[in-house]
């Protein structure tokens, strides 16, 4: 089994010991890293965690879904509406994982993904989750996080 970048999470040759995704040598310490690498770092840290929420929020949405379909609520949510709410959620699980694996679509994806979140979640006045979509969207539209997903590090 290979090793894993400390700084990115990424895999790595055994030989190698500087990753390929984020440029940064495995063998310095965080306090030797430079200003330029301590930013690749956590903006390598935002991607995890936003790939991670993305998972979360798509398996919960996913299993509302289910449930949803099995129990049907009191207001009559037409079926069309909560199977679209699992295809949805389960896009947003795909889509953490592919963040984790930092694929390049995932940053015109994640842009478009959390705009329409955003507007979506603007729409229906439900504020607290239009902070976190614009707050996603600018993580992940960050110029650092562009250059993580296209390999320009």
């Amino acid at each position: 089994m290979g090793k894993k970048c400390k700084y990115c999470r990424s895999k790595m040759n055994d030989t190698a010991t500087v990753c390929g995704v984020c440029k940064i040598d495995s063998n310095k310490t965080k306090r030797d890293l430079t200003k330029e690498e301590k930013g690749i770092w956590y903006a390598s840290i935002n991607l995890r965690v936003i790939g991670a929420l993305a998972i979360l929020g798509g398996v919960l949405g996913s299993i509302a879904g289910l449930i949803s379909l099995v129990v049907p609520a009191k207001d009559g949510t037409a079926p069309i509406v909560v199977v679209l709410t699992i295809a949805l959620s389960s896009f947003f699980a795909y889509f953490g994982f592919s963040v984790w694996k930092y694929k390049q679509w995932c940053y015109v994806g994640g842009i478009v993904l959390y705009s329409v979140s955003f507007v979506l979640n603007l729409l229906t006045a439900n504020i607290f989750s239009a902070f976190f979509a614009m707050v996603f969207l600018v993580c992940i539209a960050y110029p650092t996080s562009r250059k993580f997903f296209y390999k320009q590090l």
